[in-house]
């Protein structure tokens, strides 16, 4: 989360990320976002069953992303359960999107 929130440190900020310039400026506010809690219920981290992972790549989808980039090892999750994880994923979620039609988005 740290590498994101110095986006907003300075500089140009592209349009959607001024939630990280407010929150580099409030240590308190960022503490309290860092939780992992609050991550999940925002939305923010892809964490539990296949099916949770579905209904939030979709809700992404919905608003236009058409790339999710994963991180299954982090922390000291054991070797065997980061490749069950990954063989989780590929076996259902993956096949979840494999004929979802592409989402238009207007920015305006």
């Amino acid at each position: 989360m740290e590498y994101f929130v110095g986006w907003g440190r300075g500089g140009d900020l592209p349009p959607g990320y001024e939630w990280y310039a407010s929150v580099s400026q409030n240590k308190e506010e960022l503490a309290k976002r860092l939780k992992f809690d609050y991550l999940l219920e925002n939305h923010m981290l892809l964490c539990g069953t296949p099916e949770r992972f579905v209904d939030t790549i979709e809700q992404y989808r919905q608003a236009g992303a058409d790339q999710i980039i994963m991180g299954m090892t982090i922390g000291n999750i054991p070797h065997d359960e980061v490749l069950s994880s990954i063989k989780l994923v590929g076996e259902e979620v993956i096949p979840a999107f494999q004929d979802a039609p592409a989402v238009a988005v207007s920015l305006t």
